[in-house]
């Protein structure tokens, strides 16, 4: 029955159904006894309050979600759960907590190898020293935002990218960006579809 709910939640973030989202993700938390199954569903209702901005409560349930999947030895979970963590607090400006997270982190995506989250990784690794520490990237690190910002404007991390570029405040970056999305727009106009899903924030969990 839960991952029924689970899927279903899904479907109402998708489609842009938040609140009912919320009404049925939470209480199937208050009653599920699998921690796996718990760990899934905090990421999911995580993310339905990440989308209606309300960092504080995305954040307690990545926190509790990473620290399951790190504790089991899942790597690849606890790497995106991880990176929707550090996403929150990049978003919140909380720098003393992204700091806290961030290693530990940046040790589960080593055991992983995955190239996109790895990518995300490296963008909010550059955003903090940025906006927290005042350092520019460098002209490597300039060469390496344009060329996978490709990546992850087609990924589920694409929501992201525009606080992300003008965040960064790089005029290159800002031009590709815009270039890019405008690319997009004409793909997306030329395309006739029924329904127009929004882009989801992160990766929602489904088991």
């Amino acid at each position: 029955m839960s991952l029924i709910v689970n899927n279903l939640a899904v479907l109402y973030r998708t489609t842009g159904q938040l609140e009912e989202a919320i009404n049925i993700l939470a209480p199937t938390l208050s009653e599920v006894k699998d921690e796996q199954l718990e760990a899934a569903l905090n990421n999911n209702l995580a993310n339905v309050y990440f989308d209606m901005s309300k960092y504080q409560h995305a954040a307690r349930l990545y926190r509790q979600a990473f620290l399951y999947h790190q504790k089991a030895e899942q790597a690849y979970e606890a790497s995106y759960t991880g990176l929707n963590l550090l996403n929150v607090y990049l978003l919140a400006n909380q720098w003393k907590n992204f700091r806290r997270y961030m290693n530990t982190v940046k040790t589960q995506l080593s055991a992983v190898e995955d190239k996109e989250l790895s990518i995300v990784f490296t963008w909010q690794e550059l955003i903090f020293q940025k906006s927290r520490n005042g350092i520019q990237p460098n002209a490597d690190q300039v060469d390496f935002l344009i060329s996978t910002l490709p990546i992850l404007l087609q990924s589920d991390y694409g929501s992201n990218m525009e606080k992300y570029v003008y965040t960064l405040q790089l005029p290159e970056l800002i031009a590709s960006y815009n270039t890019l999305l405008s690319e997009q727009q004409k793909v997306a106009a030329s395309v006739s579809t029924d329904t127009s899903l929004p882009e989801v924030a992160l990766s929602w969990c489904e088991h």
